[in-house]
């Protein structure tokens, strides 16, 4: 079993979000563990970055700034990559990049059976970066799911 995570984001306000907690978890000491258990973790300036790859990999999560009218600020989202539609908007503060990439990777064939988007909703502030005591819940519940699937990991 392998698992990516895939980090989505740049370098302008809430957008960082998934670039942030990659930094952290590779900054983690549970990092180099499960690293050698077929733990990958990448940054990506746009979702379509990773669509290609996501064959190597039985499971995936994107973890990315979630914009969504309809929760609140800074709620922890987790949505299955199947139940996504082409041009939802309410994924990502790529617009609709992520649904639409994850879309094609259904499509083409190289989306993981288990998939998932995982973030925090910014709306309406997307141009704040979330702080680090706000990103926590979120770190934890990547952890989470990546222990989940690296069980011979013993921490």
């Amino acid at each position: 079993m392998s698992v990516l995570v895939a980090a989505i984001g740049s370098a302008h306000g809430a957008d960082c979000l998934g670039w942030d907690v990659a930094d952290h978890m590779l900054g983690s000491s549970q990092f180099s563990f499960c690293a050698e258990h077929d733990l990958c973790i990448k940054k990506y300036r746009h979702p379509t970055a990773a669509i290609y790859e996501l064959a190597d990999f039985s499971h995936a999560i994107f973890v990315d700034a979630i914009e969504s009218e309809q929760h609140p600020y800074g709620e922890l989202l987790k949505i299955d990559a199947t139940d996504l539609q082409p041009g939802n908007g309410m994924v990502s503060c790529h617009s609709a990049g992520l649904s639409d990439a994850l879309c094609l990777a259904h499509s083409i064939g190289t989306l993981p059976s288990d998939c998932i988007v995982m973030g925090l909703n910014v709306y309406p502030l997307e141009n704040t970066r979330i702080t680090e005591i706000q990103q926590t819940p979120l770190i934890h519940e990547v952890w989470a799911h990546v222990l989940v699937h690296l069980p011979r990991i013993a921490m």
